[in-house]
């Protein structure tokens, strides 16, 4: 079992004592003696030889692992709010250390019995130090404890919705817990007044001056020591980094432009850390997230296979299997390399996890084969320059509404709109053939789409609206490209250029769309009614051959034989 799955189950059975240990103080808003009857039940629980094996190995294991895995970090850039639980959770000891040792110390060492009667009158009576000592570290527990929850959780798919519930809750549950020891600790000092109160609580829990003497100077020790213990690990992992950087030898070839010297054993996600490179890393390095997934170049032959956790990760991503089986993708903090290695990211530096996961490997970029549908509307800069603007605008969003609704019933992915017009892409996610179906599939909808636009505008229009499409295939760079907010999922190829060419020759050839003969018998839509010809475009040694429709309604008739004739082949 690896050390961050024992640190996790380690925390979680330590959150499961703290939750219960809070819940023993709600009773405490009505009185100390409803307080003291749960602690009873609880105590039961937690004090028999099971429940106390469980709870300090947690402890011991949890600390340790943290402890451990600060000392052998080689950097500690890491995402503000991993930084912010480690720094409480190293502050959780040196807080909690005084009620640590008076509840468990008293009954171990020094022969007392206490129960919550006795140690909230001994945090009470402690004076304001006490109480702002003990708030604070039910205060930092609590918070370490929901920042690991969530760094844990947020990769779950159930989480999301649930998230703002689960915010209330861990908000509601310590304020409930201090104001049922904040109420208990005012029927103490009530009562604190009453010499015989106090003499007899003093008497039940076998206290003494002694007692309490020796426990203070033990408390005053260990929260000195444990500074220095912190000290003494920071200290031991610098001196660990600076002969593991006097001993390496291999060097990491990251972007084409920057060439780093690898410390011994670290991580290609670390070494980028400690360089000061922005890496995209959601997880701080756990293999849970999968943004730091970066593509191998040579050296990558040399990598150990990826272990479980790195292969459970990738599954979890809709990536190519065979990059996963042939190590071309890997995890970038799951990497030690031993040998020179090349690698390139595949996601922005401050990509975040809903933008990398669980998406098509189309969306951070790949070249693939896919159908590219160009529109225009024809006509439209005469008709607008007599209109109001808000006819115009009022005209074109009825055109682009009927142009959107054609191509995602179809099943394509609409790019953007160019002035007034479309660019639309078929085939991401399916076979090449059945992207041609739906790109023409898509014409047969437009026609019926634009008819039912001009049917609504006929006493706006002088005459109806007319478009010019051009469809073609071939292969093409995809994936997010652009800034900001403009950033979006687009192509970009000579398939690209030649649709918007066969757009363009439309209006020449006075014809409603012009499409590529690859498109066409790749399709297997009937073709023998359309008009064919032989074209040139620019860049290509061969003429293309293409087949135009003087209007959309014939690919209503080439879509029904054709998937008649795909039916009966089928047969």
């Amino acid at each position: 079992m690896g050390m961050d799955r024992l640190r996790l189950i380690s925390g979680l059975i330590l959150l499961l004592y703290v939750t219960g240990h809070l819940a023993n103080l709600f009773p405490g808003i009505w009185s100390l003696q409803a307080m003291n009857r749960e602690f009873e039940l609880w105590h039961e629980l937690w004090e028999s030889l099971a429940g106390k094996t469980l709870l300090y190995s947690a402890f011991i294991l949890h600390l340790g692992t943290v402890f451990w895995g600060v000392a052998r970090r080689r950097t500690l850039r890491l995402p503000a709010l991993q930084i912010w639980q480690i720094l409480l959770g190293l502050l959780i000891p040196w807080l909690m250390l005084r009620h640590w040792v008076a509840a468990t110390g008293g009954e171990s060492i020094w022969g007392l019995e206490l129960d919550f009667r006795h140690v909230v009158a001994l945090l009470w009576q402690g004076g304001w130090s006490s109480l702002v000592s003990q708030t604070a570290g039910v205060v930092v527990v609590w918070l370490h404890a929901m920042i690991g929850l969530h760094l844990w959780l947020r990769f779950k798919s159930w989480y999301p919705p649930w998230q703002g519930l689960l915010l209330v809750l861990a908000v509601v549950w310590p304020l409930l817990a201090l104001a049922g020891f904040i109420a208990a600790g005012s029927e103490v000092q009530l009562r604190a007044d009453q010499a015989q109160w106090w003499a007899v609580v003093e008497r039940e829990g076998h206290i003494t001056p002694e007692k309490l003497a020796e426990m203070t100077w033990v408390i005053g020790w260990v929260v000195t020591t444990y500074p220095l213990l912190l000290l003494l690990i920071f200290a031991g992992r610098q001196i660990r980094l600076w002969l593991l950087h006097r001993l390496s030898a291999v060097r990491l070839y990251y972007r084409d432009h920057h060439i780093l010297p690898v410390t011994t054993g670290a991580s290609v996600l670390e070494t980028l850390q400690q360089a000061g490179i922005p890496h995209a890393s959601v997880c701080g390095g756990r293999g849970r997230c999968t943004t730091c997934r970066v593509r191998l170049g040579e050296g990558g032959e040399a990598l150990s296979p990826a272990d479980a956790v790195e292969q459970r990760a990738l599954r979890r991503v809709n990536l190519h299997g065979e990059e996963i089986s042939s190590q071309q993708l890997r995890l970038a903090c799951r990497i030690h390399p031993t040998e020179d290695l090349e690698v390139t990211p595949l996601l922005a530096p401050n990509c975040s996890y809903s933008e990398s996961h669980l998406q098509p490997s189309h969306v951070t970029g790949e070249e693939r084969e896919l159908v590219v549908l160009f529109a225009d509307l024809r006509g439209f800069t005469a008709m607008s320059e007599h209109r109001l603007p808000f006819d115009v605008v009022f005209i074109l969003n009825r055109y682009f509404r009927a142009m959107g609704l054609s191509v995602e019933e179809s099943g394509g992915y609409l790019d953007k709109f160019i002035g007034d017009g479309a660019m639309a892409l078929f085939g991401l996610d399916v076979p090449v053939e059945q992207g041609c179906r739906e790109a023409l599939e898509c014409l047969g909808r437009v026609h019926q789409r634009l008819a039912e636009v001009n049917e609504g505008l006929v006493n706006d229009l002088e005459q109806p609206l007319r478009v010019g499409i051009g469809v073609h295939m071939g292969r093409a760079v995809v994936g997010r490209l652009g800034h900001g907010q403009a950033r979006q999922l687009t192509a970009i190829g000579d398939v690209v250029n030649t649709a918007a060419r066969l757009e363009s020759l439309c209006k020449p050839y006075g014809v409603a769309a012009i499409v590529s003969s690859d498109v066409m018998e790749r399709s297997g839509f009937a073709h023998q009614h359309l008009q064919q010809h032989a074209i040139s475009i620019r860049g290509r040694q061969q003429a293309l051959q293409i087949y135009a429709a003087e209007s959309l309604e014939d690919f209503i008739e080439s879509s029904n034989k054709g998937l008649h004739g795909l039916k009966n082949g089928s047969d």
